[in-house]
């Protein structure tokens, strides 16, 4: 039998979003059950927005949450935790098949030997229209109130592979910019979804035209690098939020077209079995994401200004422009940045929303994997009183998993019941335990020693704490 491979495949533009988290541990635990491979790549395409620092910051946090990783970069230091989790010093990744590297910027050959396999396939073509004329026929669909498609003009432009393969060379020689686009078939498309079903796309429905495979700047799309990636590693599964649903009819056209280069063993790609997960919301209903923090920001700030306060005052208090101040105030941007600045002026609290926002809060990662572990994924196990078995760690999440107790609904955000949970985490430790996980909180989320602090007062401050920062404000 083949092996098992799941993955976790995020962008580094930012921190570990909490959803990511769960994807990454219902991935994780899937891989565990059935003794197979969780591997992680880094997807940074994205040259404007990706960075080195984003890409260490969402390892530590896996890493953090004990969601290790078979294949994938290597974290050499690890991070250090406290000793009741373990020394510093922990490898994770590796690269046992032989399928690196990990991060896809550095895999750019790779996918321009397939784009040039598209294309002499009569499956990809050149396209070198400006963004201004693709803008404008997009500008007349909407007048004429129709879905924009892309109308293949620079496929018929240029009638045969040979001399797209032709053109192409000629304008990598002359600096000419072009994307490359796929030639999307004529056929209905089904995709058969381990917790969805059959899911089936009729073309032409969807707004599903010849998109781009890579880009003017010679970097691949998200749609063609990971379609690329999967197959050359070899991931069997792939569990994402159902937002990418729409994605994959694109992704499942590709690998019907690709066949695999000689160099890399030849044969069909294959279609991995997809699990398009619930996706996470507010409790008021509102989907869960990163803008949660600019909207509470966005309150505040537009609050102090009622109180006859300036967008002047606001830029000098805040440190940047006035036109950035009124862009985000206009909803034009939810800048994290400028949202942390009113944040730490204000004396706001943000809602937390990437992994880092939980630590620094004073949440443990037993507490957080045990919350995750039930969005969306119930274990099915009723306790004696006839109640749902509720509180896991991950060895019993990795025993249990299964894609078949995964619902299909909306999954509810509930913070009171991970307060609650992290305060039961919590008061369950021995105050030598509790004293050690807040010192090296302290020192390692806040900065502060607190080295030598009596577990006898750790003992007090215990009963009462939900957080680990509630305890240092006591």
């Amino acid at each position: 039998m083949s092996l098992l491979v799941t993955r976790f495949a995020p962008s580094p533009t930012g921190h570990l979003h909490i959803g990511g988290a769960r994807t990454a541990l219902f991935s994780w635990a899937f891989a565990k059950k059935n003794a197979g491979h969780f591997l992680l790549r880094i997807e940074d395409t994205d040259q404007a927005r990706s960075s080195d620092e984003s890409a260490r910051g969402i390892m530590e946090d896996l890493a953090w949450l004990g969601i290790d990783w078979d294949e994938g970069p290597e974290l050499k230091r690890g991070i250090e935790r406290s000793r009741d989790q373990g020394t510093k010093g922990v490898a994770l990744g590796g690269d046992p098949r032989g399928v690196a590297p990990f991060f896809q910027a550095r895999r750019v050959p790779i996918y321009n030997a397939y784009i040039e396999h598209l294309v002499r396939l009569g499956r990809a073509y050149p396209a070198f229209e400006s963004s201004e004329e693709l803008d404008a026929k997009r500008k007349l669909a909407v007048v004429a109130k129709q879905t924009y498609r892309y109308d293949r003009a620079a496929y018929h432009a240029i009638p045969t592979p040979e001399a797209r393969l032709a053109a192409m060379k000629d304008a990598d020689a002359s600096g000419k910019a072009y994307v490359v686009r796929f030639l999307m078939p004529d056929d209905d498309i089904v995709v058969d979804d381990l917790v969805l079903g059959r899911v089936h796309y009729k073309h032409g429905e969807g707004g599903i035209d010849d998109f781009v495979l890579r880009k003017a700047d010679g970097f691949p799309t998200y749609h063609f690098a990971v379609v690329i990636d999967d197959e050359l590693m070899g991931v069997t599964h792939v569990m994402r939020a159902q937002e990418h649903l729409n994605n994959t009819p694109r992704h499942v056209a590709l690998q019907k077209a690709l066949t695999r280069l000689a160099e890399h063993g030849g044969g069909a790609f294959r279609v991995p079995q997809y699990s398009h997960l619930p996706l996470i919301f507010n409790m008021d209903g509102t989907k869960m994401s990163k803008r949660d923090k600019a909207k509470a920001a966005r309150q505040a700030l537009q609050a102090w200004i009622k109180k006859g306060n300036t967008d002047q005052q606001a830029a000098e208090m805040l440190g940047i422009g006035l036109a950035d101040v009124q862009a985000f105030l206009a909803k034009e941007n939810d800048s994290v940045d400028t949202a942390e600045r009113i944040a730490s002026k204000l004396g706001v609290a943000l809602p937390e929303i990437e992994v880092s926002d939980f630590r620094e809060a004073g949440y443990i990662p037993e507490a957080i994997v045990n919350f995750l572990g039930l969005l969306g994924w119930n274990p099915g196990m009723k306790l004696a009183d006839g109640k749902d078995l509720e509180k896991f760690d991950r060895a019993f999440l990795a025993q249990q998993f299964s894609i078949d107790r995964i619902g299909t609904t909306n999954a509810k955000f509930d913070r009171q019941k991970l307060l609650s949970f992290n305060g039961d985490y919590l008061n369950a430790m021995t105050s030598e335990r509790f004293a050690d996980r807040w010192e090296h909180w302290l020192l390692h989320e806040q900065g502060e020693g607190n080295r030598g602090q009596p577990a006898a007062i750790a003992a007090v401050l215990r009963d009462p704490v939900r957080r680990l920062w509630l305890a240092g404000a006591v």
